[in-house]
């Protein structure tokens, strides 16, 4: 286990994550990135490779999308809480611009890898995903208010409201300001209509829906009822229902903003005949047990709800395919396969798997819950580790941004034919 090399100097300005790192770290990040395919099993790595393969694994192989659309939650939140607390959550103490995280989070590694498989795409990324967000309302535990849940988020998408920026930071406040710029988004009818003009096809879209964690994670934080087993499994059917009811919304949406001839010409011509179709691609459930902050006695219990919603995601949405055949693909990516033999896999080369490298320092013997609100709320420079690179996880919740980027953003990647 990495030794933790203290708080750094108070400097609010400074980014977490920076090029001034130790050669310690340095060493840590690359046998992290080595060990990654080692790590993951022999099944999934020839998923992986098969997938690359039949898409194109490089150059003109596989055609970037016009546009990225993400829903989620603070796994993937770019700003959005951000701007909506008034720069309150995260603090900006101690995280960075706006991310859940030390540096930037997978959106934004995914954004950086795009850009170096295909400079000229310009590509851009809108981010619906906000901290806090659920994918419904039904759990037994409220979380702060004002939180954007995903039916919120996909109502954002459909009035074509403004969006969080994915892109590594490199757009960050001006002037020392908090607050962080927002990207105007033309409605789906537009896009289709500025993109097909030419050739008389649909514009090619990749939506990315990742929500359920926190559905589970308020109540596995707080723990309240004297059943917990029946109150985590009726969580995970929520989870399916709702996650399925977005997923109707949205591809109902999507289908009335084209024309019946340009859906059946897309299907027709496929990726190689030049023809382009809407992909939204559903995220299955990350392994939340390994978070530090969460209760042991809430682990098992994450562990089956979340193996049984996963296990189930794709006989869910079976119903969606048949109501919208000239729709968009609905696709299904594991994350919990490749997340989890990664964080496995970091520990064993030394990196802290058993605490956030934020120091708490709120009230002796507060709620896993309390904590979780007091580090994201109250947490200030001088809590934060020198190295958070040597950590799994940046607040015993959220993963560092090393994690970001080999566990969620390089393995989907691949898996899309980007690497």
């Amino acid at each position: 286990m990495a030794e933790d090399d203290g708080a750094a100097e108070e400097d609010g300005h400074r980014p977490l994550q920076g090029p001034r790192r130790a050669m310690s770290s340095l060493c840590l990040v690359v046998l992290v990135a080595a060990s990654i395919l080692a790590a993951v099993s022999l099944s999934h790595q020839a998923a992986v490779l098969a997938a690359a393969a039949a898409q194109g694994s490089s150059g003109s192989g596989v055609a970037l999308p016009a546009a990225i659309i993400i829903f989620g939650d603070s796994l993937t939140d770019t700003g959005n809480v951000l701007n909506r607390s008034h720069c309150l959550v995260p603090t900006p103490q101690a995280y960075w611009l706006g991310r859940f995280s030390d540096g930037p989070v997978w959106a934004d590694h995914l954004y950086t890898l795009a850009a170096a498989y295909n400079a000229s795409a310009n590509l851009t990324i809108q981010n619906y995903a906000h901290g806090g967000a659920r994918a419904c309302g039904l759990d037994p535990i409220r979380p702060p208010p004002g939180v954007v849940d995903l039916p919120d988020q996909i109502s954002l998408y459909l009035a074509s409201a403004p969006s969080a920026v994915a892109d590594n930071g490199t757009v960050a406040a001006a002037d020392g300001a908090c607050l962080l710029p927002l990207q105007p988004v033309a409605p789906a009818a537009a896009i289709n209509a500025s993109s097909s003009a030419e050739s008389g096809r649909a514009a090619c879209r990749l939506f990315i829906m990742e929500a359920g964690v926190n559905d589970l994670n308020f109540f596995a934080l707080k723990q309240t009822t004297d059943d917990p087993k029946t109150t985590f499994s009726q969580i995970g059917a929520n989870i399916t229902a709702c996650r399925v009811a977005a997923l109707d919304r949205l591809m109902a949406a999507l289908v009335n903003s084209t024309s019946k001839q340009q859906r059946q010409q897309a299907i027709s011509d496929g990726e190689g005949g030049g023809g382009c179709r809407d992909r939204i691609i559903v995220w299955n459930l990350p392994p939340l047990s390994f978070a530090p902050l969460i209760p042991e006695a809430s682990r098992s219990y994450l562990d089956d709800v979340i193996a049984a919603h996963n296990a189930g995601l794709e006989a869910s949405l079976a119903p969606l395919r048949e109501r919208y055949p000239e729709g968009p693909s609905l696709e299904v990516y594991d994350t919990n396969t490749v997340a989890t033999a990664v964080i496995l896999e970091a520990g064993v080369v030394g990196l802290n798997s058993t605490a956030g490298c934020i120091k708490f320092k709120g009230e002796p013997g507060s709620s896993a819950y309390d904590k979780a609100m007091w580090l994201m709320t109250s947490s200030r420079r001088s809590d934060v580790c020198g190295q958070p690179s040597h950590y799994v996880s940046f607040d015993g919740i959220h993963p560092s941004s090393i994690i970001h980027s080999k566990a969620f953003a390089e393995p989907f990647a691949t898996w899309l034919g980007w690497i």
